[in-house]
């Protein structure tokens, strides 16, 4: 890569993909001890936090390597990928806000006619949800394109590397939609984290 500040950029992001890569596994196996401690679940929130976190620095050296480069995609998958974090935020809440309210409908008031205000609510939490998805699987798409249209701009391997984890992410997010197969999608997508690590290697590689 002739530009070396894109090389840092991009070095950068595998570096902290490392970091995403590892916390998310330990998050889903706190995920899975959650159901026997709820002390472990509020462990697995907090790494939850630190991976938003990291998702915010990544996304940084995302908009650098694009605007250096004037690449679509890049900018995209960035600008998508925020979007899908706005919307999952605000559909979960109102997702879960009308869970409590058809409780409290069913079993405070008794009324079973009611319960169609928070159903209808619950209802419009999933369709931000699922715009959530969409989103996600479009902003990896763009992230793989990109990886596939510039495999000159890094060695080989590294470029192999990146493009697998970038579509196995986008697997994951499509696996998400299924609901079932979300565990599989988390597992799919840890994976894709450390094939995008790789990226952190460009320091240490040459064409």
């Amino acid at each position: 890569m002739s530009n070396p500040e894109v090389k840092r950029e991009f070095s950068e992001f595998g570096g902290r993909m490392k970091v995403i890569a590892i916390l998310t596994l330990i998050s889903i196996v706190i995920g899975v001890f959650t159901w026997f401690s709820t002390s472990v679940g509020f462990g697995g929130a907090g790494i939850g936090l630190v991976v938003f976190i990291f998702f915010i620095l990544v996304l940084g050296d995302i908009k650098s390597a694009g605007n250096m480069l004037n690449n679509k995609n890049l900018l995209s998958f960035r600008s998508k990928i925020i979007t899908s974090f706005i919307l999952g935020i605000i559909g979960m809440i109102i997702f879960t806000a009308g869970l409590v309210g058809l409780g409290i409908t069913i079993f405070f008031i008794g009324n079973l006619i009611l319960s169609i205000i928070p159903i209808t609510i619950s209802i419009i939490g999933i369709i931000f949800l699922l715009i959530t998805a969409i989103l996600q699987i479009q902003a990896w798409s763009n992230l793989e394109s990109f990886f596939t249209n510039n495999p000159t701009l890094f060695p080989q391997e590294i470029a192999e590397d990146a493009r697998a984890g970038a579509k196995l992410c986008k697997i994951g997010a499509i696996l998400d939609i299924t609901v079932i197969l979300m565990f599989i999608g988390n597992i799919l997508r840890v994976i894709g984290y450390f094939k995008l690590a790789s990226l952190n290697d460009l320091d240490d590689a040459s064409l």
